[in-house]
């Protein structure tokens, strides 16, 4: 998974406007897997990714960030 969000996404912040396209991908990548122990993987669903705590911390500060600079120069 983290290989696919490596190469798919350029930041975190697109993580939920593809969740569907994502795990589309990860099905064929896990399908695979589970082939080989006679197993078939029928659907796979992201619901959502949370990140780690740091990570959240420092998205929830660069949107307030954003947030100021908008509305300084509105």
């Amino acid at each position: 998974m983290n290989d696919l969000l490596g190469e798919d996404l350029d930041t975190i912040l697109e993580l939920p406007a593809n969740y569907t396209e994502l795990a589309a991908k990860f099905k064929q990548i896990v399908r695979v897997e589970f082939e080989k122990y006679g197993l078939e993987l029928v659907d796979f669903y992201i619901a959502s990714i949370t990140p780690p705590e740091e990570v959240a911390r420092m998205i929830d500060q660069r949107s307030g960030m954003e947030a100021v600079a908008i509305s300084t120069n509105s």
